[in-house]
């Protein structure tokens, strides 16, 4: 959306992997026409999501894209849904929640960035086993792990049993 405005929303600031998506968005945005009309903090309470956004829209009525940076997608989505923006405002999620799959599949949710955190634990968990147990440190101080990008075309294959209900 070049010369349009983009919010994003955040569960608040002061937490490292929220304040992290932040600084990389601003970062990203910098190099481009877009224009960040602003950061929501819904405190990870899906209940705030509607409010937030409400608020933000009422400030910037031109934004036409949406970062949801934590997996309350659910007020975010219902507020887009009641007020005739759903589909019209291009939304990128995080995680593959109940709310969010079914945002996807209800189109108000274009697209979600799965971080794919059973695999993170895992990991986690044999490199501490393997220091702990066996003296062996990891290779890098920094593991990465790539995510996967969820889309309508592969969202029933990763939860069939959260098929859209419309309950949104």
């Amino acid at each position: 959306v070049p010369d349009r405005s983009v919010a994003v929303f955040i569960g608040r600031r002061g937490i490292l992997d929220h304040d992290l998506k932040v600084e990389s968005f601003q970062n990203w945005i910098s190099q481009s026409r877009i224009k960040l009309a602003g950061i929501g903090e819904t405190h990870d309470d899906p209940a705030m999501g509607y409010p937030v956004a409400r608020d933000l829209f009422q400030q910037h009525p031109d934004i036409a894209g949406i970062y949801i940076g934590n997996e309350n997608a659910a007020g975010i989505c219902r507020y887009l849904v009641e007020s005739e923006l759903a589909g019209k405002v291009r939304v990128v999620a995080t995680g593959v929640s109940d709310d969010v799959l079914q945002g996807i599949q209800l189109g108000v949710v274009h697209c979600s960035i799965n971080q794919n955190q059973p695999l993170q634990g895992r990991l986690a968990a044999g490199i501490l086993y393997d220091y702990l147990e066996l003296g062996r440190a990891p290779e890098s101080p920094e593991i990465l792990i790539t995510p996967e990008l969820v889309m309508r075309s592969t969202a029933d294959a990763r939860n069939p049993d959260a098929l859209c209900a419309g309950s949104i």
